[in-house]
């Protein structure tokens, strides 16, 4: 912030916030005329809703106070914004003077309530601020006005009046807030809250268990378990594993287990190897019978950049001891085993030794594997075997008919 210059003008540096073209916050330096208020550091400049010069206010508590009104700078048209920043309401206040100078400086009848409970006002105001303080990126402020506003809200005296919660607010405090403060908006305000197709799966995303159980026993009726939420739930920011169980518990028949939730499960890379493994146990304990096992769910298993090479040896193994007699072992499946690392060799082996007897043994086949040179001798001896007792097996065959 700039000092007064001669010509009753103040130099000023504004930070643009929500830059969404830049990685940065943009600075500029304006000088503007004073007219009675001095400007100073964490003043805000916005542009109100009908007006064609920008206003500068200074905010107090759960308003906002008006410092300049039509903001023209010296040399300047006007200031060009640099956001986009979403329009938001506020409560502004005009010539409140002793707000100026003292941000707590409020009157007692704004605190409270004509019976001494938290007015219900204050926290729509409160609530309005707070989604302003995140677009400025003053994360402490906004967290501090969103919880006292959730909190006035779940007050008994404010249960009667309904809170306007959009599903876009609602996101943005999914993900822009601390997680906490979307559930005990759910625990406080749960039937304010319209339960949309869009918004189900995010939730499953970024909530924790106990709120999805309450949404569940109290608005069950309005969710869908769609694949795109199943997937959702695999990718939980707190325990996939754990949300995946709970929709398995409460809502058995509605889950699908379909190849695209099935191969997001296995190759899920914000999880660990072990929640991974246990999110593919679990869906292989409990939808068994449902789950098909495609060559591209074996594809994934098997070349899976996200895990280990022992994670993607467990991951197949699984797969053979659980649905064996499903699982094509297909040309593509097994020239991707012949191409992994030279551990991959224990992989091939293992695809050799359970399902050998199916494996079409094609020329492109024994390319691959005689290409890995001294590492695919081994494997490559024991598939000329197989394909001399079939070419055998099946000369005799003809002989006897």
């Amino acid at each position: 912030m700039g000092g007064s210059g001669p010509d009753h003008s103040q130099k000023v540096e504004i930070m643009f916030k929500v830059v969404r073209a830049l990685d940065r916050d943009l600075a500029e330096w304006y000088r503007l005329r004073i007219t009675g208020t001095t400007v100073r550091k964490g003043d805000i400049v916005c542009l109100l809703e009908g007006a064609s010069s920008p206003t500068i206010i200074r905010p107090f508590c759960d308003y906002f106070a008006v410092i300049m009104l039509a903001v023209t700078p010296i040399g300047h048209d006007r200031i060009q914004s640099r956001t986009e920043a979403p329009p938001r309401e506020f409560s502004l206040v005009w010539n409140w003077k002793p707000s100026l100078e003292d941000p707590e400086n409020l009157p007692r009848k704004e605190r409270v309530g004509k019976h001494g409970e938290l007015d219900y006002g204050r926290a729509t105001r409160l609530w309005n601020n707070a989604f302003i303080w995140k677009d400025l990126a003053r994360h402490r402020a906004a967290k501090e006005n969103i919880l006292r506003a959730i909190q006035i809200y779940g007050e008994p005296a404010n249960r009667r009046h309904v809170i306007q919660v959009t599903e876009d607010l609602l996101f943005e405090i999914l993900t822009d807030f601390d997680p906490k403060i979307f559930d005990l908006l759910l625990d406080r305000r749960m039937d304010d809250i319209h339960v949309t197709q869009k918004f189900v799966p995010w939730i499953l995303r970024h909530s924790n268990l106990q709120t999805v159980t309450s949404l569940l026993d109290r608005r069950g009726d309005e969710i869908q378990i769609t694949e795109v939420a199943l997937i959702e739930a695999v990718y939980n920011t707190r325990s996939g594993v754990e949300m995946m169980a709970l929709l398995l518990d409460k809502r058995a028949h509605k889950v699908k287990i379909t190849e695209a939730v099935f191969l997001r499960a296995i190759t899920n890379q914000a999880d660990t190897f072990d929640s991974r493994y246990r999110m593919v146990v679990l869906l292989l304990d409990r939808k068994k019978d449902e789950i098909e096992i495609t060559e591209a769910i074996i594809l994934a298993a098997l070349t899976n950049q996200a895990g280990t090479f022992d994670f993607r040896y467990r991951m197949v193994l699984l797969l053979l001891h659980r649905k064996k007699g499903e699982i094509k072992i297909t040309e593509a499946v097994f020239i991707a085993a012949v191409n992994g690392d030279d551990a991959y060799m224990s992989v091939t082996s293992l695809l050799l030794a359970r399902k050998g007897d199916e494996i079409q043994i094609t020329e492109a086949i024994i390319a691959a594997v005689r290409a890995r040179g001294i590492n695919g001798k081994a494997v490559l001896q024991r598939l000329l075997v197989l394909r001399e007792t079939r070419l055998h097996s099946e000369v005799r065959h003809t002989q006897h008919q």
